[in-house]
């Protein structure tokens, strides 16, 4: 049997993150972790494979948006707090990222 290679990105929130929301969210609105995701607030999407680091870094600068996004509305934070403009700064700052080749039957 083939062995398929699949990647993983890793998300989770940092600290910057929930004093983000703390700030920014009204207190009677606080988002919980999505009931999917680990209490932490982790959650692992499965990625396409990469020849190299390098060019999961390049994916990643095109696709951080959506991914931001979708953690955004994961949470059911409301469009009128999200960062303006959705920067990869503030993406990697609000989320500690791990990148993670894996081999798998």
């Amino acid at each position: 049997m083939k062995t398929k290679v699949r990647h993983k990105l890793i998300l989770q929130p940092t600290p910057i993150f929930y004093t983000w929301l703390e700030n920014v969210v009204p207190a009677r609105r606080k988002p919980r972790p999505p009931k999917d995701y680990a209490a932490d607030g982790t959650i692992e999407y499965v990625l396409p494979p990469f020849e190299n680091e390098e060019r999961f870094e390049d994916w990643l600068q095109l696709n951080y948006r959506i991914l931001f996004k979708n953690e955004l509305i994961a949470w059911r934070i409301e469009d009128k707090y999200w960062p303006n403009p959705p920067t990869y700064e503030k993406f990697v700052e609000l989320f500690s990222l791990t990148y993670i080749p894996k081999n798998s039957n």
